[in-house]
């Protein structure tokens, strides 16, 4: 195997792009890519980006990730893409929230050829609550969303929401207190991907 490293760096920002070619000893392409290192003067916060190809599948699978101005990683992507339309995405990350509070999550998603898709998300927080959500939408548009989240003190909140193509459907919210006795279980009505006010009776 060879592979070849054409790299260009702007010289005003630093930013940097490269193309990598692999090919194999009888010179057949194996492997094509781009890299990209781009950081924001204002913010000081970088993105590296890389990107290959199968040749021979076209297969595509590109990696992002994101650090702060003092290096640390905030954001980490990685994804596969299939000439059919298919695909993986496998992501995790730090973000900030109100009250100083950090939460890492990691994110799964996955599109099939036929348009349908999947996500899981789990987050813990710096507080020491959590939450996990799953859901999926059909290649009709059907959709079905779980939330669940649970507190620092104990206490949680499961919602799970169905949905037409068209946004309409309902909503459960039911919530339990710290030592897991049922609060409210109440269930609304959806309408083009926004709950109503009033619960059903």
């Amino acid at each position: 195997m060879t592979t070849t490293t054409s790299t260009t760096t702007d010289p005003v920002t630093g930013d940097t792009t490269s193309t990598i070619s692999t090919v194999d000893s009888a010179g057949t392409p194996v492997a094509t890519g781009t890299a990209s290192h781009t950081t924001d003067p204002a913010t000081g916060e970088s993105k590296i980006s890389t990107e290959s190809t199968d040749p021979n599948t076209g297969v595509v699978t590109t990696h992002e990730t994101d650090t702060d101005a003092n290096g640390n990683q905030q954001r980490d992507l990685q994804t596969t893409r299939n000439p059919d339309g298919s695909g993986t995405e496998h992501e995790t990350g730090t973000e900030a929230m109100p009250g100083g509070v950090t939460t890492e999550y990691t994110i799964d998603r996955t599109k099939n050829s036929d348009g349908s898709s999947s996500f899981t998300r789990s987050d813990q927080a710096s507080d020491g609550s959590t939450a996990s959500a799953e859901g999926e939408v059909d290649a009709q548009g059907n959709a079905s969303v779980t939330n669940s989240e649970r507190k620092s003190d104990g206490s949680s909140t499961l919602t799970s929401r169905t949905t037409d193509a068209a946004g309409n459907g309902t909503e459960r919210v039911a919530t339990l207190d710290s030592n897991g006795n049922p609060v409210t279980d109440q269930t609304y009505k959806v309408v083009g991907g926004v709950r109503q006010p009033d619960p059903l009776p």
